[in-house]
């Protein structure tokens, strides 16, 4: 069932890449039509397929500008963030959407596995949520394996960032796993 998954995200990653590569290819100019200048515009959004949820009753949504720009601000240790979260200095954003849940969030949690699509194996990750208090919270960090997936425990949902550390890093900055040390 995981290889189907996995197959069945990777086909529509591809889909989306295509169209949108195929959506900003510009028009072969013509002696009438001269080729527009290319405009650069870095996003200042995370595309929400830059992870992947593959359990049944959740659904993500692309976080708006001002929750992403606020996950920013707190990357740049605002507010000593980093030093109350144990968040290395070199972590990176990698997602910030919006998580909902349509069904009944168990007693112990609802553990989602999450797939991380613009990270590489070995990459540290920390999932952090923010609850309704406005608080954020480390729901899921550990070391990605070669499918890429983290698994973090949610109490409750929306919204949801993703940082990264690149495994060049790790060793860098001395990170160990949580429960074993290595």
């Amino acid at each position: 069932m995981k290889r189907f998954y996995a197959l069945l995200l990777s086909v529509i990653l591809i889909v989306t890449l295509s169209l949108s590569a195929l959506a900003n290819s510009p028009a072969a100019p013509s002696n009438n039509n001269p080729a527009p200048a290319p405009v650069v515009t870095a996003p200042t959004v995370a595309p929400v397929t830059a992870v992947s949820v593959a359990v049944e009753g959740i659904s993500t949504v692309s976080a708006s500008e001002v929750l992403a720009d606020h996950a920013k601000d707190l990357l740049d240790n605002k507010d000593d963030f980093l030093v109350t979260y144990a968040i290395p200095e070199a972590a990176k954003l990698a997602a910030v959407f919006n998580m909902n849940f349509d069904g009944e969030v168990p007693a112990g949690g609802l553990q989602v596995p999450i797939v991380v699509n613009n990270a590489d194996a070995g990459d540290y990750v920390i999932v952090m949520h923010r609850k309704a208090d406005g608080i954020w919270e480390v729901v899921g960090r550990g070391f990605l394996g070669e499918d890429l997936t983290v698994v973090a425990t949610f109490l409750s949902f929306s919204p949801v960032m993703v940082l990264v550390v690149d495994a060049a890093d790790v060793a860098v900055q001395g990170i160990r796993a949580p429960k074993t040390g290595e």
